[in-house]
């Protein structure tokens, strides 16, 4: 055993029995049990199912109506769903949101950095926002300069490339949702249970344990790091130190008048 697994060992032996048990009481009160109880009542064709989330309108003429919010697995989480079976489809929808954002930004520095007397303000809403329509115009404007067509075709360009991310990660988003709510219908009992115990239940406790596990870590590095601060002078060193300011101290006080 090295020294690192000897850390972790000592770590482990340090968390808190009645803690560990906790963690698997509250997942068990608050997941775990549910579960457990529709697999009795539905068999496994439940994790083969999934459910629109709903919530009441509180306001306008549709109050107290019903309004989808989203949807989920019954059993199974769609996340685990879509890191199981569509982990490049995520992965490519990752790279096209952060190609997005970084055009986004582009495009909000470019207006948020434009001087007082820039052409830009001329094409801003009153929010703030691009106003495309009016841009277009002042494009087509006769008497605008070149210096300020530039900057005007520019901006467009960057508002371009901002929708077309924009759309292109919408419609990978549907698409990669209905694969996902498709492949519910297509899990297999063995997947079922793989993606049930070990991804979800197993994976749940496993991360609150690790917590534990974390928070022993941490409390015992800022202890060693007080204890270090506390200590770094050896006891003589500060004893001597003491010393010399407890003659300091009965200077000053003698030739001040005290006597004792």
């Amino acid at each position: 055993m090295d020294a690192s697994q000897y850390k972790d060992y000592i770590l482990i032996l340090l968390i808190d029995k009645y803690d560990v048990c906790q963690v698997l009481l509250a997942y068990w009160q608050d997941v775990m049990a549910d579960d457990v109880f529709i697999i009795i009542q539905d068999g496994y064709k439940a994790a083969r199912e999934w459910e629109n989330s709903v919530e009441i309108i509180e306001s306008g003429k549709n109050k107290g109506k019903e309004k989808i919010t989203g949807w989920e697995g019954k059993l199974i989480p769609r996340s685990i769903i879509t890191e199981e079976f569509f982990h490049d489809e995520q992965k490519a929808i990752g790279e096209i949101e952060a190609l997005f954002l970084e055009k986004q930004t582009e495009l909000d520095e470019t207006i948020e950095n434009a001087e007082d007397g820039s052409v830009i303000n001329d094409v801003l809403k009153d929010n703030g926002s691009l106003d495309v329509p009016v841009l277009k115009v002042k494009l087509n404007d006769k008497s605008l300069d070149a210096e300020d067509c530039s900057i005007l075709e520019n901006l467009l360009e960057k508002k371009k490339l901002t929708d077309e991310h924009k759309k292109a990660l919408k419609n990978l988003k549907e698409i990669l949702e209905q694969k996902v709510k498709a492949q519910y219908g297509k899990l297999k009992d063995e997947e079922i249970f793989e993606l049930l115990v070990n991804r979800k239940w197993y994976h749940a406790i496993y991360t609150g344990i690790d917590a534990l596990y974390t928070a022993i870590s941490h409390n015992i590095a800022n202890r060693v790091t007080e204890l270090t601060t506390r200590y770094e002078e050896p006891l003589p060193i500060v004893a001597e130190r003491a010393a010399e300011y407890e003659v300091k101290v009965k200077y000053h006080l003698e030739k001040m008048g005290f006597v004792w």
